[in-house]
Order: structure tokens, then sequence, then C-alpha cells
């Protein structure tokens, strides 16, 4: 591949993501999914997937930083419940066994 096309190849990779969300925005918009949804008037924290599989060091999925990101979720979730802040949290399911290796169903 000569330079110029790698350079050009990149330039498009780059590009992408923004003609994708762009595209995506305009189909939410056209399907009438920017609105108001819900019943809260106020802001609530949402924690995303904090489960053991991101969290237990060593395990294939472990997260950089624990040591700063769960202190830090720690300090968040103590404010909030000190101010009246409501938190959530979600997390997903894996099929990881015990040993860390990928179980097979059936």
């Amino acid at each position: 591949m000569s330079e110029n096309s790698h350079a050009a190849l990149e330039a498009q990779l780059e590009a992408l993501p923004e003609k994708v969300f762009a595209a995506g925005a305009e189909e939410c918009n056209k399907r009438g999914c920017k609105h108001r949804v819900g019943y809260g008037t106020r802001p609530a924290i949402i924690h995303i997937d904090m489960a053991n599989a991101w969290t237990r060091p060593g395990h294939n999925f472990t997260c950089r930083n624990l040591d700063v990101i769960i202190p830090a979720c720690q300090n968040l979730n103590a404010t909030a419940h000190a101010n009246g802040v409501s938190f959530v949290f979600t997390t997903t399911t894996t099929s990881l066994s015990v040993n860390n290796k990928v179980a097979v169903n059936g």
C-alpha cells in the first residue's frame, strides 16, 4: 500500500465515526426519540457495569486504574447519599467460570 493510499484510508477511518453518529442522530430525530423521557425532575448518578468481572484484579476484563476508579465511585456515592441524590447500579452477566475461562453452554 502506498503512503498516499494509506493516508487516504486513515483519513476516511477517522471521519467514519462522525458520519455514523450523524446518521444515528438523524434517525433518532426522524423517529421522535429526542424528547424528554421519564418522570425525573433532578439528576441521579448511574454506575454502569461496576461488576465483579471489571473490578476484580487479574480477571480477563479487569479495568486499568481501579485504585483510582473505585475510590472515586465510593466518594461520589457518599457525596450523593449525603445530599439526597439518587444513584443506581446496573450490571450485566457473563458466561465466565470461576477460573476465568469461557464456559460453554450445552
